[in-house]
């Protein structure tokens, strides 16, 4: 049974207090490596698909075995939190991690690009931090595979309920179910912030993770004040023959504000029972590199516009922007820390000139 429809929560802030954005999820660092498809063959690596790790012992044997590769810190809400960071706002992360160079370096890196971290007590390096080694073939396709290590542990007793309770904007990375845990601790923190007439965002990040825990996913879709989906994951959400502009509805009703991504038709965001279609980015003057984290992007744009006030089609274009950059580069990452994108809050601020 899907859960009730309920009215749209309306927040009233005085516009000259300072807004906070803090991420729950898994503090993710992603093994880029160069493989051929011999590679994939001889260590069982099933192609296009991601290989799930729960050994220990076979992870780090597998992790030896591959050539050098470039660490890059990654998972969807860590993601989120540096690009507001980036973009200007202030920004909090919490998780948990191990005491070994991923876990390590991981934190340094977040905080050195303006996020503040909220982490218990590091666990034995043993356990080891989330990793992904992300296999890329020669025909630029990319494999995966991942090791949850400590965020198996992950549960609401690690979250910094003093850091909850002070913002504005929490975000609920769905990657986090990975942790059996994940379910009571996200309904709690949603319970908390909202009860401090604070906005909650959900993502599912995988339609997986959905269909592993349905039942524990509908109650906390019907507490959060917003969300983010493609279009897959929403007609999973209200129904599958359920038409786009009866979900955007449905969602428009619900939820504060949100939106639905559907790749190269854009996305369609609301807030305050406005919708608005967002064209996808043009990228005729840019180099499309890599689109991992796109969607992260997109999804720091909305928040950091619903942050700051800014009018939905204002919004939407930053949005788009974020995205934008994101592609044109390598990494889910922006490239660069505090306020190295806040210039596209005003690029975005007008819609480009087009020309006869």
């Amino acid at each position: 049974m899907k859960p009730p429809i309920i009215p749209c929560i309306t927040f009233h802030m005085s516009p000259t207090t300072p807004k906070t954005f803090t991420a729950i999820g898994n503090a993710c660092t992603d093994l880029m490596a160069y493989v051929d498809d011999a590679f994939l063959d001889a260590h069982n690596i099933r192609k296009y698909h991601c290989t799930h790790f729960t050994d220990p012992e076979k992870f780090y044997a597998f992790k030896a075995s591959l050539p050098p590769f470039q660490k890059i810190p990654g998972g969807v809400g860590a993601n989120v939190a540096h690009i507001v960071s980036a973009l200007g706002g202030e920004s909090h992360f919490i998780s948990k991690i191990a005491a070994d160079a991923e876990g390590l370096s991981f934190r340094t890196y977040m905080e050195d690009h303006g996020v503040t971290c909220h982490f218990p007590p590091a666990s034995p390096a043993e356990i080891g931090s989330p990793q992904v080694p992300t296999l890329v073939t020669p025909d630029g396709e990319r494999t995966f595979a991942s090791y949850d290590g400590v965020a198996l542990t992950f549960a609401a007793s690690d979250y910094d309920i003093d850091q909850i309770k002070a913002t504005d904007y929490l975000l609920l990375d769905g990657y986090c179910f990975s942790s059996p845990y994940t379910g009571d601790g996200f309904i709690k923190a949603a319970a908390l912030a909202t009860a401090n007439g604070h906005h909650v965002t959900f993502n599912v990040g995988d339609l997986s993770n959905y269909e592993a825990n349905t039942t524990t996913i509908d109650h906390l879709l019907s507490l959060v004040t917003s969300l983010t989906c493609n279009l897959s994951e929403a007609q999973a959400f209200f129904g599958e023959t359920t038409p786009l502009p009866a979900i955007l509805n449905i969602m428009a009703d619900r939820y504060a504000f949100g939106a639905v991504t559907h790749g190269k038709d854009g996305a369609h965001i609301f807030a305050e029972g406005q919708i608005v279609h967002v064209p996808a980015a043009d990228i005729a003057d840019s180099v499309l590199v890599d689109t991992n984290g796109a969607g992260d992007h997109f999804t720091a744009g909305l928040i950091y516009g619903q942050m700051h006030d800014l009018d939905l089609d204002h919004t939407g274009r930053l949005a788009a922007l974020c995205a934008k950059d994101c592609i044109s580069h390598i990494g889910a990452r922006p490239q660069g820390g505090k306020h190295a994108l806040h210039y596209l809050v005003n690029d975005a601020e007008m819609p480009p000139h087009k020309t006869m």
